[in-house]
């Protein structure tokens, strides 16, 4: 509404939240730097939320591991790939952070993941 686009409505809510939310309720899902925060033990539910939630795409801003997932300075990170072929999906691209995108771990371990549902 701020920039008079009529069609676009944005959410936001934490990972417990969006289990309030009807299937297919979002063309797009999208998360920065909030799965970082979320263990082993609970990534897959949230994953499967933000997938049934979503009508197209999921996009995510999260750190990669090479390893099915890392636990490094507080944070997690995980191998993208690997948990949502898990889940059934294969469409994900990956783009890592260059050094000039970002600093610190971010530049180390940063990237968008875009998966396609369609």
């Amino acid at each position: 509404k701020e920039h008079n686009i009529p069609n676009i409505s944005l959410k936001a809510g934490n990972a417990d939240s969006i289990k309030n939310f009807p299937d297919k309720s979002f063309d797009v899902v999208f998360t920065d730097a909030m799965l970082i925060y979320i263990g082993p033990e609970k990534i897959k539910e949230v994953l499967k939320e933000i997938i049934r939630i979503s009508k197209k795409s999921v996009i995510l801003v999260e750190w990669l591991s090479e390893k099915r997932q890392a636990y490094i300075a507080d944070h997690w990170s995980y191998n993208w790939h690997l948990l949502f072929e898990e889940l059934g999906v294969s469409d994900t691209r990956i783009t890592r952070f260059s050094d000039e995108s970002w600093q610190g771990e971010w530049a180390k371990r940063g990237c968008i993941v875009e998966v396609s549902l369609k």
